[in-house]
């Protein structure tokens, strides 16, 4: 749960500091399920994937795996929530409306 909630603070972290973000990519030598289990897909192979930006230098003897995850737009979850019914007019969620994620109920965090 923790590192749930770390890993959720740092796409958050992303779509702060840069709006309008679609995806964010991740490099990895070990715990690739665990990535995949949260929405992160395989590219290969981070130094020969072709996706890194080019100030991003890659040891290449380290054989990192990349990952990318699209973001949801936050206005897409909006419309989601609106259409459900569960918020207001005052776009606050309204009490005791069940929400679901990926991941199971809202309440479950």
């Amino acid at each position: 749960v923790r590192r749930d909630r770390l890993l959720e603070s740092l796409e958050q972290a992303a779509r702060d500091r840069i709006p309008g973000i679609r995806s964010v990519f991740l490099l990895t030598t070990r715990t690739m399920d665990w990535f995949v289990d949260r929405g992160y897909n395989p590219v290969g192979i981070a130094h020969t994937s072709g996706r890194l930006p080019a100030a991003r230098q890659v040891d290449p003897t380290r054989n990192s795996k990349m990952y990318v995850k699209e973001l949801e737009d936050v206005r897409d979850l909006q419309y989601d929530l609106e259409m459900i019914g569960a918020l207001g007019q005052d776009n606050k969620i309204s009490h005791g409306a069940p929400l679901y994620g990926k991941y199971g109920s809202l309440e479950d965090m």
